[in-house]
């Protein structure tokens, strides 16, 4: 009996699926990256808006809610970003393991080759902006609402706000 397992696909058709993987894995992370970009805007408008409210009459203990809420809303979007930050990232590397997975039954096309060359050519680990990922970006930019709104809750929470307005 033969203890090795049989493959029911042909060269083409196994190459036809392992490109439907890649791309589909590829499209899934891109709208996983498109879907955090579009709550971060809403998280950052609504941001604005509390932002906006609070101090349109200045500070005062009526506030509270509100600027805990910012806090809440800052510290869920690092949350969400750092979560679908993964998602995009798993799909990537499902993606980048069915391109390897190509490379091997059609060795002409190196995709592998490729992001070599790019990676040679652009000098990944020399350039400050190749050390940091985007995720950093949004999720600092998250950070920042939450500390804001800790910073205007504790001036509201201990009436700081009354003696220097």
């Amino acid at each position: 009996m033969d203890t090795q397992q049989q493959n029911p696909l042909d060269a083409k058709e196994e190459i036809k699926l392992l490109w439907e993987l890649i791309q589909q894995h590829w499209t899934q992370g891109r709208h996983i990256d498109t879907q955090r970009v579009n709550m971060s805007r809403i998280m950052i408008a609504a941001a604005a808006g509390v932002i906006a409210v609070v101090g349109f009459n200045g500070l005062s203990s009526d506030d509270l809610p509100l600027t805990v809420f910012l806090s809440f809303l800052g510290i869920f979007g690092v949350w969400f970003s750092a979560k679908y930050d993964e998602l995009f990232y798993t799909h990537m590397q499902l993606a980048r393991a069915y391109r390897v997975e190509l490379d091997k039954l059609v060795p002409c096309i190196a995709f592998e080759k490729g992001v070599e060359q790019k990676n040679a050519l652009f000098g990944t680990t020399k350039k400050l902006t190749n050390k940091i990922r985007l995720k950093h970006f949004w999720m600092a930019l998250h950070s920042m609402v939450a500390l804001f709104g800790i910073l205007l809750s504790i001036i509201v929470a201990t009436g700081i706000s009354k003696r220097f307005l």
